[in-house]
């Protein structure tokens, strides 16, 4: 749980991984230049030299007299541009789950709660319930605030009002121990095709 969606993530920093890979291999032969690599080096060069031709014969002429092609700039400025991306793409999404559920720091010290006991509390109270298949409780940080996530699997015509008493009831043991109120997404799933195989009795 984060910022954006775990798909584009994924993908975004696929492509820059790409990106990033195939031009540090691409680089990585050119210093080196194995003699096994010369066929595809000789390919590489062609592509530099097909871009190259598209700005001509534009250069920059640097302090100390040497020519720089523009192509090898922009080269260098995309290459960059990417890099600036990638970190400020990563730098703004959700912290993403956490281990520890509260962390409180004064001058006498510091106290801290795992995650852990959010979920023995909330699931505990939840799995109380017969209509109640699955229950997972975790902790995510989300643009700097602690927030706790249920994610509730109810058996086919399961109360959901007494489901969402439940957990609001869970939620505020939860508040009474640590002494604050934390943001909560309570995510009811669907029923799976494996459920139907449970028994509707919980064994205790």
């Amino acid at each position: 749980m984060n910022a954006t969606n775990r798909v584009v993530n994924r993908v975004a920093l696929a492509l820059v991984a790409l990106v990033l890979g195939v031009g540090g291999a691409a680089l990585l032969l050119h210093v080196v230049d194995p003699a096994w690599a010369q066929p595809l080096r000789a390919q590489l060069d062609d592509a530099v030299a097909a871009v190259g031709r598209l700005f001509g014969d534009a250069a920059v002429i640097a302090p100390d007299g040497r020519r720089i092609p523009a192509a090898a700039l922009a080269a260098a400025g995309a290459g960059v541009l990417i890099v600036v991306l990638a970190v400020i793409f990563v730098s703004t999404r959700g912290g993403g789950r956490s281990a520890t559920a509260l962390s409180v720091r004064d001058p006498r010290g510091a106290t801290s709660a795992d995650a852990n006991i959010v979920s023995a509390i909330v699931d505990a109270e939840l799995e109380r319930r017969a209509d109640v298949i699955a229950v997972h409780t975790d902790v995510h940080m989300v643009r700097g605030e602690t927030v706790v996530r249920i994610r509730v699997r109810p058996r086919r015509g399961a109360d959901l009002v007494g489901v969402l008493a439940a957990a609001g009831t869970a939620t505020e043991e939860w508040a009474a121990l640590c002494g604050r109120r934390m943001p909560v997404l309570l995510h009811l799933s669907e029923h799976r095709l494996v459920d139907r195989l449970r028994s509707t009795t919980r064994v205790r």
